[in-house]
């Protein structure tokens, strides 16, 4: 990224989102956010916590971990919810489930 950062639109609580309300950042870092999801849900899969996950995701980076349980507890069952925005339901059309993602769900 150059020095003028990048543009993003503004939270901003109790008001209405507004794509033109924007602000600069200089950085983003990424927290392994779904490194964290997957060790977490593979761990309490192994402790035998639960007989079935559903992960709320369409981020293919999910699917080594899908692919592992799948593989490794197969008698767990796994299911994927797609989050749907607005912009999609508006337009009345269903977003389709990442099809790396549904290989490995029942």
């Amino acid at each position: 990224m150059d020095n003028s950062g990048a543009l993003v639109p503004v939270f901003r609580d109790g008001i209405a989102y507004d794509r033109n309300d924007r602000v600069r950042f200089w950085k983003v870092e990424y927290k392994k956010t779904d490194v964290n999801l997957a060790m977490a849900m593979y761990r309490d899969t192994a402790k035998d916590l639960y007989d079935q996950v559903v992960l709320c995701s369409n981020d293919s980076d999910a699917e080594p971990v899908l692919q592992a349980l799948r593989e490794d507890f197969p008698a767990l069952l796994i299911g994927v919810v797609t989050p749907v925005s607005p912009t999609y339901l508006a337009k009345g059309s269903p977003r389709e489930v990442c099809s790396s993602l549904s290989r490995h769900v029942h």
